[in-house]
């Protein structure tokens, strides 16, 4: 049996890089960025006022006061995108916010610290060079790197892009996703009561849900019996490179069929059971024609912490989604970790006096469904960590991150 960490690695090295496909900018929200952009305009492109007012050269106020009062005749009004030359000697322009400004102009005085008296405009004060000019490159200048490879596309992200009339950008492509559930015992959540001995599918609607909540489209493939041979024939008929995620079946009891259907279907195994707790017995394989396939234990946080830790380990290492951040946050009860290995913990963390803090939940067992439910993060507990008390730094993080 392998640690958590020889288990990341595996998957690192087994998971191929994501092709790469170009998208329209408003497309590619969420995406994760195949490539360095650089910036092929100034932004701003030109010299332009920063707010509504007058443009004047600075040698015209050098004597402006509040007891002394310049006056100034107003020439012209000039708008944003409008685009007008003048080399009056002594005339003042009415400038707008954005408007270009005239070559001769050395100071915008905002329209608020001037008086009008008929065509003229009073200053009290001097004027400062390049008083209230936006100067022309001063947010981004040409080779300004706006977007590094590998970055997640934001909407601020789009907002400089958009800024420099891109159109299109490279992207990594998304998978198609597979979720598949196994059991004899389970029923749709939206079937009706349940019978004797039946549980309804929670699994399936989670992963789901965990997916659309990461913006990748996943397909249900449904319920499968205990039955290897349907399973086989299910892997055998697989024809699209894709990403398959199956719940149940892969420990070692009677109806733990998954690892032999991989070997019938002529699956390579990478590993089956890793030293963590919950989700031992998760499996982890390439399909004959080049699909990830992860087979995670049937219990809903096993299920959980396989998708959370392994599944998402290969979607970041595709470059689909962005890297899990891990945070240390300071613990707020004792912990005792019997087991000697990898251990996640549901908890609550919330961020308080400048730090995070967090609690770790009661009803740890991979079946409890509620305390996951009002949790919001996982504590992870290496193999060296075995008495944590109140007070101690853990790693944590948050189930919506990355």
């Amino acid at each position: 049996m392998i640690s958590f960490e020889s288990a990341q690695s595996i998957i690192a090295q087994a998971t191929p890089q994501a092709k790469i496909e170009t998208l329209d900018l408003l497309e590619s929200l969420n995406r994760i960025c195949a490539v360095d952009i650089f910036a092929k305009i100034n932004v701003p492109s030109f010299d332009n006022s920063a707010m509504d007012g007058f443009g004047v050269k600075i040698k015209w106020l050098e004597n402006a006061t509040l007891d002394t009062t310049i006056f100034i005749k107003k020439c012209q009004t000039i708008a944003a995108g409008q685009i007008i030359e003048q080399n009056n000697d002594l005339s003042t322009c009415h400038i707008m916010t954005g408007a270009k400004i005239p070559n001769w102009v050395e100071a915008i005085i905002p329209i608020e610290n001037t008086v009008k008296d008929n065509d003229s405009i009073g200053f009290n004060s001097p004027a400062l060079n390049g008083q209230n000019i936006r100067r022309i490159g001063e947010d981004i200048k040409i080779g300004d790197k706006l977007i590094e490879k590998n970055s997640q596309i934001t909407p601020e992200k789009i907002m400089a892009l958009a800024a420099q009339g891109i159109k299109e950008i490279q992207v990594y492509s998304r998978p198609k996703i597979k979720i598949i559930s196994t059991g004899n015992e389970l029923k749709p959540y939206n079937s009706g009561p349940l019978e004797d001995g039946q549980i309804y599918n929670s699994n399936a609607p989670y992963l789901i849900s965990k997916l659309k909540e990461l913006n990748l489209e996943v397909e249900f493939s449904g319920i499968y019996e205990d039955n290897i041979e349907k399973f086989t024939d299910f892997l055998k008929s697989i024809d699209d490179n894709s990403i398959i995620i199956s719940t149940g079946a892969v420990s070692a009891g009677k109806w733990d069929f998954i690892p032999e259907a991989l070997k019938l279907s002529g699956a390579n195994i990478h590993f089956h059971k890793v030293n963590i707790r919950p989700g031992k017995p998760i499996i982890f394989a390439t399909l004959k024609n080049g699909s990830l396939f992860f087979g995670l234990p049937g219990n809903p946080i096993s299920s959980a912490i396989g998708f959370d830790f392994f599944v998402k380990y290969a979607l970041q290492n595709m470059c689909i989604i962005p890297r899990t951040q891990l945070l240390k946050a300071k613990l707020q009860n004792n912990f005792s970790k019997k087991f000697k290995g990898t251990q996640f913990l549901k908890a609550i963390t919330n961020y308080k006096d400048e730090t995070f803090q967090t609690e770790i939940l009661d009803g740890q067992e991979s079946f409890k469904i509620q305390p996951f439910a009002h949790a919001n993060s996982w504590v992870i507990a290496d193999e060296q960590q075995f008495e944590m008390p109140a007070g101690a730094h853990v790693d944590i993080c948050f189930f919506n991150k990355g």
